[in-house]
Order: C-alpha cells, then sequence, then structure tokens
C-alpha cells in the first residue's frame, strides 16, 4: 500500500494547503521485455501491455500469460479490463467491438458499429449492467447501449451543455461516475445516467486511472493523485522519469518504456 505518513503530516502541519509531495522507496521486482503503446492492470492483479495490433495479460505471481490477436489486423484503439471477464476491445477505424475473456479468447459475435446507425462513435467503454458506452463526434452525444445493442442513454448535445467545442481522446467509467477526457480542456465527468456533473481542469493528457475517487496521471513524467471532492493534488516521486505509460497499484508500480516493462513494488 501507499506509504501515505509524509501526507498526512502535510496536511495536519497546513490544512489550507492543497498540494503536497510525497518519498517513496521503490524496489525492482521483475522486467519484462515487451514493446507496446501503454500499459493497464485490472482489478484482480493482471497486467497488459498493449500494442497497434495485439495485447496480452500476465499474472505476475506464478506467471501466467495469455495474448489477443486479431487477423484483420486493424490498430487496436483502447483496451477497457473494467471487468476481467468481459474485456472490451475497440477498433475506432472499423467502428467495430470485439468483446473478449478472461483468457483474451473472443466471446460472441464482432459488433459493427455502422450495422447500428453508430459508424461516427470515436470512444468506446464498458459501462454497468453490461452495458457500453460510446461517443459520437457527429451528434456530440455520449450513447449507452445494453447487453442487446439498443439505446438506453443518449446525452443531448456535450458542446451544447458544456460551452466549448470537445475533442475527446478517452473514456472510462468507474464506481458510477463517467469520465471523458478533452485535453485541451479536462475532463468532463457524467453520472451513470449520463447527465453532466463537472470538469476537473486537468488537462494534457491521454488517459488516466481513477482508483478510489482519485485520479491519478502523470505529467511531464510526474505521478499525481487528484481527489476531485478536496480538489487537493499529491505528486508521487518516481524510480525513473523516462516512460510511456504508468499503472498504479496497491502493490506495485508498473512502467513501460519503448523495450520493456519495469515492476516495482513498495518498500
Amino acid at each position: 500500500m501507499l506509504k501515505t505518513i509524509n501526507y498526512i503530516l502535510f496536511l495536519l502541519l497546513f490544512p489550507n494547503a492543497s498540494f503536497a509531495q510525497v518519498e517513496v522507496e521503490y524496489e525492482l521486482i521483475k522486467k519484462v521485455n515487451g514493446k507496446g503503446n501503454y500499459v493497464l492492470i485490472d482489478n484482480i492483479g493482471y497486467y497488459s501491455i498493449i500494442g497497434d495490433y495485439e495485447f496480452n495479460r500476465c499474472q505476475l505471481d506464478p506467471p501466467l500469460e495469455f495474448k489477443f490477436s486479431d487477423k484483420s489486423l486493424s490498430t487496436v484503439s483502447s483496451v477497457d479490463l473494467t471487468d476481467p471477464l468481459k474485456i472490451l476491445v475497440f477498433y475506432r477505424d472499423l467502428s467495430k467491438i470485439v468483446m473478449v475473456d478472461n483468457t483474451l479468447s473472443p466471446t460472441g459475435k464482432e459488433i459493427y458499429l455502422e450495422e447500428y446507425d453508430l459508424g461516427q462513435c470515436i470512444l468506446a467503454c464498458t459501462s454497468f449492467n453490461n452495458s457500453i458506452w460510446l461517443y459520437d463526434q457527429l451528434s456530440f452525444e455520449l450513447i449507452r447501449l445494453d447487453r442487446s445493442l439498443n439505446k438506453i442513454t443518449e446525452t443531448s448535445n456535450i458542446v451544447q451543455i458544456v460551452g466549448h467545442d470537445v475533442e475527446p481522446n478517452f473514456m472510462i467509467e468507474k464506481s458510477d461516475w463517467l469520465y471523458l477526457n478533452d485535453p485541451e480542456n479536462g475532463i468532463l465527468i457524467f453520472d451513470i445516467y449520463g447527465s453532466y456533473f463537472k470538469t476537473i481542469p486537468i488537462t494534457g493528457l491521454s488517459r488516466f486511472q481513477v482508483k478510489d475517487e482519485n485520479i491519478i496521471y502523470t505529467k511531464e513524467n510526474k505521478l499525481y493523485f487528484y481527489n476531485p471532492k478536496d480538489m487537493e493534488s499529491i505528486e508521487i516521486s518516481l524510480p525513473k522519469t523516462e516512460f510511456k505509460s504508468l499503472q498504479f497499484s496497491e502493490n506495485y508500480l508498473f512502467l513501460l518504456d519503448e523495450e520493456s516493462l519495469s515492476i516495482y513494488s513498495f518498500k
């Protein structure tokens, strides 16, 4: 578990402060050769290196690995590991969604969004009750489909709601909230029924984690925890500053660089 004693002491000494720095000692426990665009972890301890055309799902101890690749050779736009038993793989160029299980074996037939007049959707993620969230770049709407692919939620034009252009690049649902990342303006938060709540002014991100209501992100190769309720940020020290992607869990830190994945424990 992350050591937060320094942070707690900081808040006791400076109760009005909104920013703190925490030094953490790390120990490198494993280095895995592998190239990819980013690393992801799920809620049961598996990690995945996501590449252009394939990705894996690995267990640290005992070692175990599954691999997924699509013979169509279309670029994987995003992977959602929120439900490890129902992993969503989205291909933006083909407007296609593939659902796979915990062994990365496809379940059911491929979903082609154009068949449902949803060919302009550029983002997809899983939602509660086996649903799927989509973002339509033509109508600027969030759309939620049920397990039978029927529309059950359709928001109003988001640009009109927030009063500015929106060009999101990442979306994820966590703990009854939907997070839509717009690098230019920040993270737009909606409830699970699509009602706009607020925008968090953290800009310039490509992706982030949401854990225990904290938004975990990297910027300028630094790790930050942001609590939307308290509007407090913590900067966490890292074992190295050159990396492509980062994921944080209660027990490990995963850092992906150009050639390999480094896995650290906390001392």
